[in-house]
Formats: structure tokens, C-alpha cells, sequence
């Protein structure tokens, strides 16, 4: 009997019109693995594997490389995604928005992380007009292989015959982490190395000033006005410092700057408020909720920079949410 997610990639998949390809022409079907990891793609945290149809489907570890959907390839790499039947041609062309998946309504990815693939050696990948071998890290000629109707290509080969660097990594704890960007020269590290450090350095003023808000014992009509301007002021630095263009930080920044409008609210509201709600309004909502959304940005934006799954000692400036 078919498990439920088997019965969902099933009726759902053969429709995609570049996935269809002849059983008969694969080889037979091996065992193949579910990865389990995070992927951050020009910097978007948790990007997933989606069907037209929105079914979340999985990224699959076989003989040693990761490889993920055609379709997934193309939002990925900002292509379009054609499929030649005669010729057993996928291809990969011109230029479209990149698209970065991170929800769908259903899932097909099997519990217990198993999975049957067929590698069909005949289907040709071509990027932009050329029919290009696919090769792992060593340089080794790998091919697509089939999973439920879908053809999926390794995930480094492709990134990089795209033009974007692909880097693959563990933390301490042995989370894995796949990082896929737009190459970046030196002079553009530096310039995304020093905002966010910039960000991070603002955020912790942010936080002791709002520290003088949240002793309710100590707080005057005098020390919250003063500090409330204090605070006005800071995130009127936070938004003046300019973001490097990178879409490494495109997205990311984005959303952090939606946040100072959150932030600057909070702060107004505090301003009117009465002196004895303005301690809990600086504990719960400025520091747990608009600090924390900040803190969360600039960790996601270091992350992506460094390429490495945990931000350690010294990457960021001290900040402790919880103080």
C-alpha cells in the first residue's frame, strides 16, 4: 500500500511538463536519502522544494550529492526551465526573477527520510544553449535522476554552471547547511561585513537604552521622554546606514527595514503611554519582539555572509536579548 505521501507525489507531479520522462530509459531504481538540512539562498533562510501544484518535496542525498527539482533549479538560478522530449533535453535560459520558496500547503517528503530514485543517463541539461556535463566536487560526471515522475539534477553543478558558488557546511551540533549566492568580490565582503556589524552595534545601543525604560522603580517622566528621543534618534541611524548592493542582503534588508517602522511605532507608543505601562511595553514588545526581529535579521545576514551555520564569539558585536 502507498504510504499518503507517496499517493500526493503520485497525483500531483506528473503534471509538472518538464518532469515527465520514460521509465524504461532510467536505470533501475537505488536508495537514495532525504537531506535534512537548512538552505539559504542570496541569503533567504529556509528556502524549500515546492511542485507547481504547491506540494513541498524533497532534496535528496544520492551516491554522495545533493540534488534538487529542475523547477527548484531554475526559480533558484533565475531561469527558465524548458523540457525537450525528442532531444531528452532539460534546459535552464535567459534571465527571470529569481523565486525562493519557504511554505507550501502540503507535504511529500517520506517520515522516515527514504526514498527510490532511477539515474537516467540520457537526459542532457543545457544552460543557455549549451549542453553542459554535470560534474560533483571532484569532477566527477554525475546525471539527473527521477524521483516520482521529477527530474532532479545535482544542486552544486547547477549553481555553479549558473554563475553562483555553492558551499556546504556543518555547526557544532552537526546541522547541515547548504549557502548559494551571487559571487562576491573582496570590496563587496568588506562593505556587507561592515553594515552589519554597523546594524548589530546599533541594535545593542538600542538595547541599553531601552533598558532604562524597563526599571519601573527608576523611571521618571524626565528619563523617559529623554530616552525615548534617544531611542528616535538611533533608529534614524539604523535606517540611514546604506546597504551594500548585494542580493545576498536584498531580501534580508528589506525586511529589517520593515521592521524599524515597527520599532520607531513601539516607540511612539511609549512616548504616550502611561509611565506605568512603559516597562512592560520596553520588556515585552520593544525588546522580545522588535529587538528580537532585529537580532534575527542581522544574524540570518551573517550567516549568509560567512557561509557557516552558527555565529560565533566575535562575529557580532556582544548582545545579550535576554539582560
Amino acid at each position: 500500500m502507498k504510504s499518503k505521501a507517496g499517493k500526493i507525489i503520485s497525483s500531483v507531479l506528473v503534471c509538472t511538463s518538464f518532469a515527465v520522462v520514460s521509465a524504461q530509459a532510467a536505470n533501475t531504481p537505488e536508495p537514495a536519502n532525504v537531506w535534512a538540512g537548512t538552505l539559504y539562498a542570496e541569503g533567504n533562510l529556509g528556502c524549500i522544494m515546492k511542485s507547481a501544484a504547491d506540494v513541498r518535496l524533497p532534496v535528496i542525498l544520492y551516491e554522495g550529492n545533493t540534488y534538487f527539482p529542475l523547477r527548484t533549479a531554475g526559480e533558484l538560478t533565475g531561469k527558465n526551465v524548458g523540457w525537450d522530449a525528442a532531444t531528452k533535453t532539460a534546459s535552464l535560459s535567459g534571465s527571470v526573477e529569481k523565486v525562493y520558496q519557504t511554505d507550501a500547503k502540503e507535504s511529500a517528503i517520506p517520515e522516515d527520510g527514504k526514498l527510490s530514485v532511477s539515474q537516467d543517463t540520457g537526459i542532457q541539461i543545457s544552460i543557455d544553449g549549451t549542453v553542459s556535463a554535470l560534474k560533483d566536487a571532484n569532477g566527477n560526471r554525475v546525471y539527473p535522476i527521477i524521483y516520482a515522475d521529477t527530474t532532479y539534477v545535482p544542486l552544486r553543478s547547477v549553481s555553479e554552471l549558473t554563475g553562483l558558488e555553492v558551499k556546504w557546511t556543518k555547526n557544532s551540533v552537526n546541522d547541515e547547511f547548504i549557502f548559494i549566492r551571487t559571487p562576491l568580490t573582496e570590496a563587496q565582503i568588506k562593505a556587507a561585513n561592515d553594515y552589519v556589524w554597523a546594524q548589530a552595534e546599533h541594535l545593542s545601543t538600542l538595547h541599553d537604552l531601552a533598558k532604562e525604560l524597563r526599571q519601573k522603580d527608576t523611571l521618571t517622566e524626565d528619563l523617559r521622554t529623554s530616552t525615548v528621543e534617544k531611542l528616535g534618534a538611533e533608529i534614524d541611524k539604523m535606517e540611514a546606514e546604506k546597504c551594500p548592493d548585494t542580493p545576498l542582503l536584498k531580501t534580508t534588508d528589506a525586511k529589517l527595514r520593515e521592521i524599524f517602522t515597527v520599532l520607531r511605532a513601539t516607540v511612539d507608543k511609549m512616548k504616550t503611554a502611561s509611565l506605568d505601562s512603559v516597562p512592560s511595553i520596553a520588556s515585552n514588545e520593544f525588546r522580545f519582539d522588535n529587538e528580537g526581529q532585529v537580532y534575527m535579521a542581522i544574524i540570518q545576514m551573517k550567516m549568509s555572509l560567512d557561509q557557516k551555520g552558527i555565529i560565533e564569539k566575535g562575529d557580532l558585536p556582544p548582545y545579550d536579548i535576554n539582560n
